[in-house]
């Protein structure tokens, strides 16, 4: 009952790229696919796939791109699995390769900026600004225009 609900009012579920059994967009896209909706989509989570996936967000990306529907920003830094998530452009995200593959295959998904800081999380609110004036900085840089 919920797909056509959200088909009549022409919403979208996403699935977002977390948790060790749900880590990459790959595994997200064969259940998007066995579900069969144009409206279930991928909420893809570009440091998530490191962290749970431990997957290259490119070529995972490349591989699940149709079935996004929406992304979370996130920049990753540290090992892997270290709770370590800066500010856009600050971190080791390929930012520019994902921007080609959304490109290439015409996916104009919107997106949000997630800085999730350390364990510790922000030492104050300017640090919280800091994070957010860097990220939006970075985009700016990358030709978004904000």
């Amino acid at each position: 009952a919920l797909v056509p609900e959200l088909t009549k009012h022409n919403l979208t579920l996403v699935l977002e790229t977390h948790g060790y059994d749900h880590g990459t967009g790959v595994v997200l896209a064969d259940v998007v696919r066995r579900v069969g909706s144009p409206c279930v989509k991928i909420n893809y989570d570009t440091a998530n796939v490191i962290f749970y996936g431990g997957a290259d967000p490119v070529r995972d990306l490349a591989g699940c791109v149709a079935d996004v529907g929406y992304l979370h920003l996130k920049d990753k830094a540290g090992a892997p699995t270290e709770w370590n998530f800066p500010a856009l452009g600050e971190g080791k995200v390929d930012f520019p390769g994902i921007f080609r593959v959304l490109e290439q295959a015409d996916n104009l998904s919107p997106f949000s900026v997630e800085v999730e800081f350390t364990q510790a999380g922000p030492a104050d609110v300017a640090e919280v600004d800091r994070a957010m004036a860097a990220s939006a900085a970075y985009l700016t840089a990358q030709g978004f225009a904000l």
